[in-house]
């Protein structure tokens, strides 16, 4: 039984590094994209990604304008991974995409799945 209260601790988002050579990638939908209060022409792109070793990701920019910036996020297997035993385990994992201009007051998309 519950007891009724939401649990408001803010996610861990750990930040991996994009693999560009996945096996079987599919578009997947990321939790939220995000400007990086860091750096204003970098998006964050947060997910739930396998463990590193067996996993990868990359998220890349579609369509950039003055309105809107659109998204790619991919997964899949890393190349690297060959033939080893995988625990099937979700880690909240971000990727950073650095875009031609600043997020100002454009929306931030995310492609579709479909």
């Amino acid at each position: 039984p519950g007891t009724g209260t939401a649990d408001t601790t803010p996610t861990a988002w750990s930040r991996v590094e994009p693999t560009t050579d996945l096996v079987g990638a599919v578009v997947a939908t990321p939790i939220e994209l995000v400007a990086d209060p860091d750096d204003e022409q970098v998006v964050l792109v947060h997910f739930y990604g396998g463990v590193q070793d067996c996993y990868g990701a990359n998220a890349t920019v579609v369509r950039e304008d003055d309105s809107v910036v659109e998204i790619r996020l991919e997964t899949g297997s890393r190349a690297d991974a060959g033939d080893q035993a995988c625990i099937e385990i979700a880690e909240a994992q971000e990727l950073a995409v650095h875009l031609e201009a600043p997020v100002g007051d454009r929306r931030l998309s995310a492609v579709d799945p479909d």
